[in-house]
């Protein structure tokens, strides 16, 4: 199991009263689950943005020549594959 780290924030209180309410509603929740599955969200979010930014670069050159290497592996496996037929 994953041991959690306890630490102090301070949030708008407004969004205090929201995960209280939907606690209150949800038994099963606490407020430490809504705000791991909240930064988890957020997380996952910017993992999605760096990869937005990261595939919308355009290659460069190294990256262009690796990538005609591997047509070229590609090429020579899927040859090879058809001569021994």
């Amino acid at each position: 199991m994953i041991q959690r780290k306890r630490i102090s924030i301070t949030v708008n209180p407004t969004l205090v009263d929201q995960v209280d309410t939907f606690v209150a509603e949800h038994p099963n929740l606490d407020r430490s689950k809504v705000f791991d599955e909240a930064l988890a969200l957020w997380y996952a979010a910017r993992q999605e943005q760096a990869m937005i930014s990261q595939f919308s670069q355009e290659a460069d050159r190294a990256e262009l020549d690796e990538i005609e290497a591997w047509r070229g592996v590609q090429r020579e496996a899927a040859a090879s594959l058809f001569q021994r037929r």
